[in-house]
Parts: structure tokens; C-alpha cells; sequence
């Protein structure tokens, strides 16, 4: 007990000069260490300033190039004896086909004619001399295609007032990554469901540039925002804190 007692101060004293030699820290070691420390927050901000994270909306949308298409039907079944095999232009009373009843009493020859002007595609694989069934669609008459595809949607009040004309917007259609913009936006909501109609414009790509597009749906991604990870998490943040 005696040799614990006097072995008490020793250690106290060497207790003190630990701590006095683990306080005395190289200055160039601690200079280093803060340097890195100051280098590493200054690349985080740097990186979060020039990184963008976009605030994205999806939304249903129907897509379509044309204004108008009609589909033309054969009135009775018959054999074909003329039709027209490829896409053209077509005037009001052009010739599409002609058909004899199942009887092929020459007689009773049927022409199909154009209803109006426009473009004709067959939209079917027959060629002369093939039977067809009554109500059998031949081909579909498109007013025009539009050289910009046209995109229509119905959103809330509270997206409604997110959404800015001119707004980037993307979509795909069959594979293909459309890029476009919000063309218009409704004032007012539809009164029986209290929505607001969107319409968007999209340059057609080459793959669809004679092709009809007609109600296809499809999601639209809107980009609302195009703001920096710094500025959307931490700039938009620091007036709430001060107010509070």
C-alpha cells in the first residue's frame, strides 16, 4: 500500500505532460490538415454550383401530326380489279379502287373515290384480284401532316401554375426521343372536371417525317426547372432560415 501511495504523484505528473505534448500539435500538420479539410468544402460547393438537378413533372399526353383522318371502307364485299398501292396526294372524286360484286358480273363494277383532298395511305396488303370482306378498310385519307408534331394534355390547377410557355419538354415515341417546347396553356378550366388543357410542339424526326402520327399516347417530362443542386437544396433554403 505504501509503494502505491508514493507512486501516485509520478503518475499524475506523467499524466500531465502526455496531455501537455498531445496539445502541442505540429503548426505545418494542423496547417495541411485544415488546408484539405477547406479544399474538400470548396470543391462539394464548387461541384454543386455547376451540377444542374432539374425539376422534372411527367404527364399523359396524345400525339399527332395530322388534323383530321378518314378511313375508307368498302361498301360490299368484292374482288379487286384497280387500286392504288402507294402514298399520294388525292383530290376530291380521284379514283382510290375498283371492285366486282362476288358474282364478278362486270356490270357491277363499285369505285372507291376520294371523299376529299389529301393524302392517301393504303393501310392494308391487297393487290388485284384479291376478295374483300364488306366494311374492309383499304386505305385512310389524312388532310395534311404537319411538319411539327402536336402534343395535348390536361393537368391541375396546381401544376397549371408550375408550367411556363416555352418550357423544355421531351418524350418517345416507338424508340425515338422527341425534343420540344409548351406552345399554350388554357386561362380557363374545363368546368366538368376542372382541368387545363396543354398543348406542345415537337420537331418531327426524319424516321416520321412522312409517316401519320395520329393519337398515340405517350409521357411528356417538363423540365420546370433548370437550377443548380447548390441553389435548389441550399440558396432557396437560407431565406427560411433567416426568417425564423
Amino acid at each position: 500500500m505504501k509503494e502505491s501511495k508514493h507512486d501516485i504523484p509520478n503518475i499524475e505528473l506523467r499524466s500531465e505532460e502526455v496531455q501537455e505534448l498531445m496539445g502541442k500539435i505540429p503548426p505545418t500538420i494542423l496547417r495541411i490538415g485544415i488546408s484539405i479539410i477547406l479544399g474538400f468544402v470548396l470543391i462539394i460547393v464548387i461541384l454543386s454550383i455547376l451540377i444542374k438537378y432539374p425539376e422534372i413533372k411527367t404527364v399523359p399526353v396524345v400525339i399527332k401530326n395530322v388534323n383530321n383522318i378518314t378511313n375508307i371502307k368498302t361498301a360490299f364485299a368484292g374482288r379487286i380489279i384497280k387500286i392504288k398501292m402507294d402514298s399520294s396526294h388525292v383530290y376530291k372524286d380521284d379514283t382510290l379502287a375498283a371492285l366486282l360484286t362476288i358474282n364478278e358480273d362486270k356490270n357491277d363494277t363499285f369505285y372507291i373515290i376520294s371523299p376529299s383532298r389529301g393524302i392517301i395511305y393504303p393501310c392494308n396488303v391487297f393487290n388485284k384480284k384479291d376478295i374483300v370482306e364488306k366494311n374492309t378498310i383499304l386505305f385512310v385519307l389524312a388532310d395534311s401532316i404537319q411538319k411539327t408534331l402536336l402534343a395535348k394534355s390536361y393537368v391541375s390547377n396546381k401544376l397549371r401554375k408550375e408550367i411556363k410557355t416555352g418550357m423544355t419538354i421531351e418524350t418517345n415515341i416507338e424508340g425515338a426521343t422527341l425534343q420540344g417546347k409548351v406552345k399554350n396553356i388554357a386561362k380557363f378550366a374545363n368546368p366538368n372536371n376542372g382541368t387545363y388543357a396543354i398543348t406542345m410542339i415537337f420537331d418531327t424526326p426524319k424516321e416520321f417525317k412522312n409517316i401519320i402520327i395520329w393519337n398515340i399516347q405517350s409521357k411528356v417530362r417538363i423540365r420546370i426547372t433548370n437550377q443548380s443542386i447548390f441553389n435548389r437544396f441550399f440558396h432557396e433554403k437560407i431565406p427560411h432560415m433567416e426568417q425564423n
